[in-house]
């Protein structure tokens, strides 16, 4: 069953976190900037399989695809070091400089994310 931050609803600025942790998994999803510039929507879902165990489901939708990545581990360590980046297919690819680097997605609004813009006043 899809979460509320599966891309497949539309990607809300409050479900952006800067990293994706142990504390936040199940809430916050993180986007990462690809060599190409290409923007990644990652998050992270625990999955039953074959009714016998949990996994934990790494989700990426890619800027430029219109499918899903997605790739299973066992452990939520190793699934959260793929989703940030630090690992697998997507870990030479970097954080957002600001919510500016970010584009429009067709058809489902203006993409924001102001808690990656760490210049505002606190």
């Amino acid at each position: 069953m899809a979460s509320s931050k599966d891309a497949l609803f539309g990607i809300d600025s409050e479900d952006i976190a800067i990293e994706i942790t142990q504390d936040n998994w199940e809430e916050k999803a993180t986007v990462r900037i690809t060599p190409n510039e290409q923007w990644v929507y990652l998050w992270v879902d625990e999955v039953d399989v074959k009714d016998k165990w949990r996994m934990y489901e790494v989700c990426a939708k890619e800027q430029s695809k219109s499918r899903m990545v997605m790739k299973r581990f066992f452990d939520l360590r190793d699934a959260l070091e793929y989703a940030n980046a630090e690992k697998g297919k997507f870990k030479n690819a970097r954080r957002p400089n600001g919510p500016k680097e970010i584009p429009n997605l067709p058809n489902q609004g203006q993409l924001f994310f102001p808690n990656l813009d760490d210049k505002k006043d606190k």
